[in-house]
């Protein structure tokens, strides 16, 4: 999609019906993907959120899946587990819109912080962290497996709080 184009988005939170969609996008977006029945197991859990981004570009076509979020609430802050958006619709503000709204929901639970992991050589997603005022914290070494690599422990306080 050419970046000079108007959109508009939309999130929903997912639902059991939503897995399979959820998992399309997750295989597209990693390359160790959850399991479809992960993927269920998490949209039922009380304690996580999974949010879908819409994409609508106003052809009167229904709008488009075009990335997720899976979030966890620790009881202290709110860890991004998962974060995909389709490649096609990378770089046009709806990895920004879909941590936004995790900030929201850590705001509506009063968390401290927010927390992600992201593999060291994504060289791309921490800079895209680093502008949204994620902290490094730690490196965590040989955490994936699929390719071996190390994570990269990323935080960002919201709540006035500190997370240790």
């Amino acid at each position: 999609m050419p970046k000079n184009k108007s959109f508009d988005l939309e999130f929903r939170c997912a639902d059991t019906d939503d897995a399979d969609l959820v998992y399309a996008l997750e295989e597209e977006a990693f390359p160790d993907p959850w399991t479809l029945s992960s993927i269920t197991e998490t949209i039922n859990f009380r304690y996580a959120k999974t949010l879908i981004a819409y994409l609508n570009e106003g052809s009167g076509e229904e709008a488009a899946a075009a990335g997720f979020i899976v979030l966890y609430d620790t009881g202290e802050d709110v860890d991004i587990a998962r974060i995909g958006v389709k490649k096609a619709h990378r770089r046009l503000g709806i990895g920004r819109g879909l941590v936004n709204k995790a900030i929201e929901w850590a705001n509506e639970l009063k968390r401290s912080a927010l927390t992600l992991d992201v593999r060291a050589g994504n060289e791309g997603a921490i800079a895209f962290y680093n502008t949204m005022g994620f902290k490094i914290d730690c490196i965590r070494k040989n955490f994936y497996q699929k390719p071996k690599e190390d994570a990269v422990l990323m935080s960002v306080n919201i709540y006035g709080g500190n997370i240790c």
